[in-house]
């Protein structure tokens, strides 16, 4: 266990001040994150060559079954495809 210092209570909330700090630093570090990873652009892996043969059989494994159906979704005339 580890030797914890020993101080009085100004100590404590100075120290605890500063953690404050650090957590909402963290918090906010972990937002921009959030919001970057969301900015990311989208690949479609149909045009990548992909075949159908290899996303129809990974529809078995679940967390590919929302990929196959967006896949095979009729075509977006607003995209052009």
């Amino acid at each position: 266990m580890p030797d914890h210092k020993i101080g009085t209570r100004e100590d404590w909330q100075a120290a605890r001040d500063e953690l404050a700090k650090l957590e909402a630093e963290h918090a906010e570090l972990g937002q921009k994150v959030t919001e970057q990873r969301r900015q990311l652009p989208w690949v479609s892996r149909w045009k990548d060559g992909m075949s159908r043969d290899l996303l129809s059989s990974s529809a078995d494994d679940p967390r590919r079954c929302l990929t196959v159906e967006l896949e095979e979704a009729p075509s977006d005339d607003r995209n052009g495809t």
